[in-house]
Protein backbone atom coordinates (compact mmCIF):
# COMPACT_ATOMS: atom_id res chain seq x y z
CA UNK A 1 0.00 0.00 0.00
CA UNK A 2 1.59 3.55 -0.98
CA UNK A 3 -0.34 6.91 -0.12
CA UNK A 4 -0.29 9.91 -2.56
CA UNK A 5 -2.28 12.72 -3.63
CA UNK A 6 -5.78 12.31 -4.46
CA UNK A 7 -5.02 14.44 -8.00
CA UNK A 8 -2.37 12.24 -8.69
CA UNK A 9 -4.61 9.18 -9.35
CA UNK A 10 -8.24 10.82 -10.01
CA UNK A 11 -8.90 13.96 -11.37
CA UNK A 12 -12.43 15.30 -12.43
CA UNK A 13 -14.39 12.39 -10.91
CA UNK A 14 -12.22 9.75 -13.39
CA UNK A 15 -9.45 7.57 -11.89
CA UNK A 16 -6.34 7.91 -14.35
CA UNK A 17 -5.39 4.05 -15.69
CA UNK A 18 -2.34 2.23 -16.72
CA UNK A 19 -0.82 3.71 -13.38
CA UNK A 20 2.65 2.63 -12.37
CA UNK A 21 4.49 3.21 -9.12
CA UNK A 22 8.63 3.55 -9.37
CA UNK A 23 10.22 2.94 -6.21
CA UNK A 24 13.31 5.10 -5.39
CA UNK A 25 13.11 7.15 -8.75
CA UNK A 26 16.19 8.23 -10.10
CA UNK A 27 15.43 9.91 -13.52
CA UNK A 28 14.25 9.17 -16.59
CA UNK A 29 17.23 6.99 -17.70
CA UNK A 30 17.87 4.81 -14.72
CA UNK A 31 15.75 1.79 -13.34
CA UNK A 32 14.16 2.82 -9.81
CA UNK A 33 16.50 2.03 -7.12
CA UNK A 34 13.65 -0.18 -5.86
CA UNK A 35 12.51 -1.01 -9.03
CA UNK A 36 8.72 -0.87 -11.03
CA UNK A 37 4.95 -2.06 -9.61
CA UNK A 38 1.99 -1.92 -11.40
CA UNK A 39 -0.74 -0.28 -9.65
CA UNK A 40 -3.76 -2.58 -9.40
CA UNK A 41 -6.15 -0.29 -7.62
CA UNK A 42 -6.44 3.13 -6.03
CA UNK A 43 -8.89 4.68 -3.38
CA UNK A 44 -9.36 8.23 -2.37
CA UNK A 45 -11.92 10.00 -0.16
CA UNK A 46 -15.20 10.89 -1.84
CA UNK A 47 -14.25 14.59 -0.73
CA UNK A 48 -11.93 14.74 -3.41
CA UNK A 49 -13.39 12.34 -5.90
CA UNK A 50 -16.73 13.88 -5.67
CA UNK A 51 -16.26 17.56 -4.57
CA UNK A 52 -12.60 18.04 -5.46
CA UNK A 53 -11.87 19.47 -1.69
CA UNK A 54 -8.62 20.46 -1.13
CA UNK A 55 -8.50 19.22 2.77
CA UNK A 56 -9.61 15.28 0.71
CA UNK A 57 -6.46 15.65 -1.64
CA UNK A 58 -4.91 11.97 -0.65
CA UNK A 59 -5.13 8.47 -2.09
CA UNK A 60 -3.81 5.16 -1.20
CA UNK A 61 -2.95 2.40 -4.13
CA UNK A 62 -2.27 -1.12 -3.69
CA UNK A 63 0.92 -2.42 -5.79
CA UNK A 64 1.28 -5.52 -7.76
CA UNK A 65 4.73 -7.48 -7.88
CA UNK A 66 7.95 -5.91 -8.66
CA UNK A 67 8.02 -6.26 -12.45
CA UNK A 68 11.98 -5.84 -12.95
CA UNK A 69 14.68 -7.87 -11.63
CA UNK A 70 17.73 -6.00 -9.96
CA UNK A 71 20.41 -5.84 -12.55
CA UNK A 72 23.59 -5.39 -10.45
CA UNK A 73 22.33 -7.94 -8.06
CA UNK A 74 22.74 -5.89 -4.45
CA UNK A 75 19.97 -6.06 -2.39
CA UNK A 76 19.61 -2.15 -2.29
CA UNK A 77 19.09 -1.26 1.74
CA UNK A 78 17.19 1.47 2.31
CA UNK A 79 13.77 3.24 2.81
CA UNK A 80 11.47 1.79 -0.33
CA UNK A 81 10.06 5.55 -1.20
CA UNK A 82 12.09 7.81 1.01
CA UNK A 83 15.36 6.52 -0.68
CA UNK A 84 18.60 5.20 1.38
CA UNK A 85 18.99 8.13 3.53
CA UNK A 86 15.23 8.31 4.04
CA UNK A 87 14.09 7.96 7.95
CA UNK A 88 12.91 5.24 9.34
CA UNK A 89 9.01 5.74 9.57
CA UNK A 90 6.69 3.03 11.42
CA UNK A 91 3.48 3.44 9.98
CA UNK A 92 0.29 6.00 10.16
CA UNK A 93 -1.08 8.60 11.80
CA UNK A 94 -4.66 9.56 12.06
CA UNK A 95 -6.29 12.71 13.56
CA UNK A 96 -2.62 13.32 15.12
CA UNK A 97 -1.49 16.57 16.57
CA UNK A 98 -2.00 18.97 12.91
CA UNK A 99 0.64 21.44 13.83
CA UNK A 100 3.97 21.28 15.15
CA UNK A 101 7.42 20.10 13.10
CA UNK A 102 7.17 17.76 10.12
CA UNK A 103 8.75 16.31 7.38
CA UNK A 104 8.05 16.75 3.55
CA UNK A 105 9.32 14.67 1.20
CA UNK A 106 9.07 14.53 -2.54
CA UNK A 107 10.42 14.89 -6.04
CA UNK A 108 10.40 18.23 -6.68
CA UNK A 109 10.92 19.50 -10.62
CA UNK A 110 12.61 22.37 -9.95
CA UNK A 111 15.57 20.79 -8.20
CA UNK A 112 18.00 18.32 -9.96
CA UNK A 113 15.19 18.14 -12.38
CA UNK A 114 13.22 16.19 -10.17
CA UNK A 115 15.41 13.09 -10.41
CA UNK A 116 16.03 13.14 -6.69
CA UNK A 117 13.94 12.87 -3.43
CA UNK A 118 14.13 16.34 -1.28
CA UNK A 119 12.88 16.75 2.07
CA UNK A 120 11.45 19.74 3.62
CA UNK A 121 11.42 20.38 7.22
CA UNK A 122 9.56 23.29 8.55
CA UNK A 123 6.94 23.91 11.50
CA UNK A 124 3.35 23.38 10.44
CA UNK A 125 0.05 25.52 10.77
CA UNK A 126 -2.95 24.72 10.05
CA UNK A 127 -5.17 26.40 7.21
CA UNK A 128 -9.35 26.33 6.61
CA UNK A 129 -9.92 24.67 3.09
CA UNK A 130 -12.84 25.64 1.05
CA UNK A 131 -13.91 21.90 1.19
CA UNK A 132 -12.93 19.12 3.71
CA UNK A 133 -10.44 18.61 6.60
CA UNK A 134 -7.75 21.44 7.65
CA UNK A 135 -4.61 21.83 4.90
CA UNK A 136 -1.77 22.63 6.35
CA UNK A 137 1.39 24.99 5.28
CA UNK A 138 4.73 24.56 5.59
CA UNK A 139 6.42 27.86 5.06
CA UNK A 140 10.56 27.88 3.85
CA UNK A 141 10.26 25.50 1.39
CA UNK A 142 11.54 26.75 -1.81
CA UNK A 143 11.38 25.50 -5.30
CA UNK A 144 8.93 22.26 -3.65
CA UNK A 145 6.75 22.19 -7.13
CA UNK A 146 6.10 19.75 -10.28
CA UNK A 147 7.02 16.79 -8.62
CA UNK A 148 6.68 16.34 -5.12
CA UNK A 149 3.08 16.07 -4.47
CA UNK A 150 1.93 12.81 -2.79
CA UNK A 151 5.14 13.03 -1.04
CA UNK A 152 4.70 11.70 2.69
CA UNK A 153 4.05 14.19 5.11
CA UNK A 154 6.47 12.35 8.39
CA UNK A 155 5.77 13.90 12.06
CA UNK A 156 7.04 12.72 15.11
CA UNK A 157 4.01 11.19 17.48
CA UNK A 158 4.82 10.45 21.46
CA UNK A 159 8.29 9.48 19.46
CA UNK A 160 7.33 7.59 16.55
CA UNK A 161 7.81 8.54 13.13
CA UNK A 162 4.56 8.60 11.26
CA UNK A 163 2.79 9.66 7.91
CA UNK A 164 0.30 12.20 9.02
CA UNK A 165 -0.52 13.48 5.62
CA UNK A 166 0.46 13.76 1.97
CA UNK A 167 1.81 16.98 0.43
CA UNK A 168 -1.16 18.67 -2.10
CA UNK A 169 0.72 21.24 -3.68
CA UNK A 170 2.91 24.54 -3.29
CA UNK A 171 2.85 28.13 -3.89
CA UNK A 172 5.83 29.87 -5.66
CA UNK A 173 5.20 33.41 -4.53
CA UNK A 174 5.52 32.12 -0.83
CA UNK A 175 7.53 29.16 -0.73
CA UNK A 176 4.75 27.23 0.73
CA UNK A 177 4.09 23.62 0.82
CA UNK A 178 0.87 22.70 0.76
CA UNK A 179 -0.37 19.45 2.55
CA UNK A 180 -2.99 17.56 3.86
CA UNK A 181 -4.05 16.30 7.64
CA UNK A 182 -5.30 12.34 7.55
CA UNK A 183 -8.36 12.38 9.73
CA UNK A 184 -11.79 9.84 9.02
CA UNK A 185 -12.12 10.24 5.50
CA UNK A 186 -8.38 8.87 5.04
CA UNK A 187 -8.58 6.55 7.84
CA UNK A 188 -11.93 5.42 6.18
CA UNK A 189 -9.63 5.16 2.64
CA UNK A 190 -6.60 3.54 4.50
CA UNK A 191 -8.79 0.80 6.08
CA UNK A 192 -11.26 0.04 2.92
CA UNK A 193 -7.80 -0.08 1.34
CA UNK A 194 -6.52 -2.72 3.87
CA UNK A 195 -9.00 -4.95 3.07
CA UNK A 196 -9.21 -4.93 -0.62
Amino acid sequence: MVSTAGHCVAERGHTIDHLVFAAGYRGPTLTPLFGTFDVLWSVAPNGWTLQHGDGFDTAFVKVGTRKEAHTDGSTHPGHPVLGQSGPTVSGVAFSATPTGHADAYGYPGAIQSGNVPVRCSDDIQTLDPSVGPHLRVMDGCENFNGGASGGPVVQNINGHRRVTGTVEGYIPSTHEVRVTYWETAARNSWEYAQIH
